[in-house]
């Protein structure tokens, strides 16, 4: 239980840091000619130097001095985005699990020399091997959770926070990101921005130099968006359940109780209780509209995007250059009808027999689903599924009523015509964002 809790402990570190890593990438320079000096040079020491903290209140600085100028606006926006691990909301959703104090209490857990991309960098396997110690052992003092906690076996059956708080956490980390996002928005309409570069060696690798164009910046806020937006969306449901339920007590269950069911192991008990509790009652109604207006920026975002390295298809942390003109333009077409999609019924095209989708439904009043209608199936042939489920068609149609014209089992025989040129689209762009990161932390 041990292992297994720290590794989900560092997955879940990464996740936070890891559209930092999605977007490192090695970058051809035409960044200053040979000599010229460059008022930014500062940051990206720091940076080399692993200060992230210090980088950040650099560029923060040029931000509030000029934030019209792109280069600062992204420097504030990305170091930022680095150090949300440490923000107060973070911390807040810590203590909500458990945790006694903030992240980075002891240490820069995360950039410093020996802290997680550190260890990541030189190969350092999660758990111990043999007499050599795991990222676990050598960052485990510096955890917000103790000792005790983390060799309870049942640490999750422990603590009592609610779902619904979790979710607020989850928010309050969402609205973190809004100056991020604004910055960021603000350097893509800044013309004069041609690119910004992060030095690779805060990753502990010269090879992963982070080189973004305006047309990376607007997908990488593309993706805040959406990030923002589905926060929003989870949020605005009712979570009746608590941190403990994914806790030991399902394993306790025996033929003398009540709830007993042959066949049944800890899982399954847990899936059922979870399943029945899910999008089944609405807790804030107000939530939906907000992540109506994420989703709306997230497409608008996307297709800028698009349209931008389609005008200037210069070389960034994406390949837009080799993506084909022919293909832009069509999923720019697509993204329109998605953002239409928002407010009124519409046509999806490439897609044969006709698909109507109406998106509105969801974000107007919102969509639940019976109390007596399972999500997942059970299945009785081990293996054949993701813990013996798979997702029950009937639950999807009834919730997705009206959204989708014709149901989803209507339409599965269906054609989507670009699917293949979609999906070249996205190996050209990500390709080589995909190879360094493999290469560099793929041990």
């Amino acid at each position: 239980m041990k292992d297994i809790l720290i590794h989900k402990i560092f997955i879940l570190l990464l996740c936070l840091i890891s559209p930092a890593f999605y977007f490192a990438c090695s970058a051809e320079g035409d960044f200053l000619n040979p000599g010229e000096s460059d008022p930014f040079d500062i940051g990206r020491q720091l940076l080399r130097d692993h200060d992230v903290t210090g980088a950040n209140e650099f560029y923060t600085a040029k931000y509030k001095l000029n934030p019209s100028s792109g280069d600062a606006a992204v420097g504030f926006a990305f170091t930022s985005f680095l150090l949300l691990p440490y923000h107060p909301s973070v911390t807040a959703l810590i203590k909500h699990i458990g945790g006694s104090r903030p992240l980075n209490a002891n240490r820069d857990i995360i950039f410093e020399r020996n802290g997680l991309i550190s260890l990541l960098a030189q190969g350092t396997p999660f758990e111990d091997q043999g007499e050599f110690s795991g990222i676990s052992s050598l960052l485990l003092p510096d955890l917000p959770w103790t000792d005790t906690q983390i060799d309870d076996p049942d640490f999750l059956g422990t603590i009592p926070t609610e779902l619904n708080t979790i979710a607020d956490d989850l928010i309050a980390v969402s609205d973190a990101l809004v100056p991020i996002i604004d910055a960021m928005e603000g350097a893509v309409k800044d013309r004069r921005f041609s690119r910004f570069e992060m030095p690779g060696e805060v990753f502990f690798n010269d090879n992963l130099t982070l080189s973004i164009n305006r047309a990376d910046l607007a997908f990488a806020s593309s993706l805040l968006h959406g990030l923002r937006g589905a926060i929003r969306f989870i949020g605005a449901y009712d979570h009746p359940y608590k941190v403990s339920d994914f806790g030991e007590k399902w394993k306790t269950i025996t033929p003398q109780d009540p709830d007993f069911k042959s066949g049944y192991e800890a899982d399954d008990y847990l899936i059922e209780f979870i399943d029945a509790r899910i999008l089944r009652t609405i807790r804030n109604a107000t939530h939906f509209a907000l992540a109506r207006k994420e989703a709306r920026s997230m497409l608008e975002n996307m297709r800028n995007a698009l349209e931008i390295a389609k005008e200037e298809p210069r070389f960034g942390a994406l390949s837009w250059n080799q993506g084909r003109s022919e293909t832009i333009v069509k999923a720019t077409t697509f993204l329109h009808a998605l953002e239409s999609s928002l407010d009124n019924p519409t046509q999806l095209p490439f897609i044969t027999p006709t698909v109507t989708l109406d998106l509105s439904l969801l974000f107007e009043d919102g969509k639940t689903l019976d109390r007596q209608t399972p999500w997942l199936s059970r299945s009785d042939r081990p293996g054949d599924y993701f813990l013996n489920y798979t997702l029950n068609p009937e639950a999807l149609d009834l919730f997705l009523n009206g959204v989708l014209s014709p149901s989803l089992s209507e339409i599965e025989d269906g054609d989507f015509q670009e699917a293949d040129n979609f999906s070249e689209l996205s190996s050209v762009l990500f390709g080589n964002i995909n190879d360094d990161f493999n290469n560099s932390f793929g041990n």
